[in-house]
């Protein structure tokens, strides 16, 4: 059985929002802001610019994005999310795998966690397991 999709930001003041309220933490590939909503449930925002690579490459980029949220999307419950890919995703092909952007993702979150002073979810790294 399919999970649904995590529903999605769609406007440009509810982006703006994010951008400019929520609580951003970045690495070397990606930059996330975290936003209450106050909605109950949560938000997925994409931004993948044209730098991140060809279109295939940022179609496929996206789909693990969401993939990730969409398997975690209850540790995130009344909160928008923004993902934006920064120029140094395009390093991450063509060698790249789901598990590498996963990696990536949850060691965002964790640090997200730890600014929050939030319990972190309980999930292992690809290499931990």
């Amino acid at each position: 059985m399919r999970n649904s999709p995590l529903p999605s930001i769609k406007t440009a003041a509810d982006f703006g929002r994010a951008y400019r309220q929520g609580m951003a933490v970045r690495d070397r590939h990606f930059s996330l802001y975290f936003r209450e909503n106050g909605l109950g449930h949560a938000r997925l925002g994409l931004s993948v610019s044209k730098k991140a690579g060809n279109a295939a490459r940022r179609n496929k980029l996206r789909r693990w994005i969401r993939e990730f949220f969409r398997h975690r999307g209850a540790d995130f419950a009344g909160t928008d999310i923004v993902v934006s890919a920064r120029l140094a995703a395009a390093g991450l092909f063509p060698s790249c795998r789901y598990s590498d952007v996963e990696g990536e993702l949850l060691r965002i979150v964790r640090r997200r966690d730890r600014k929050k002073g939030a319990a972190p979810p309980q999930v292992m790294l690809p290499e931990e397991q």
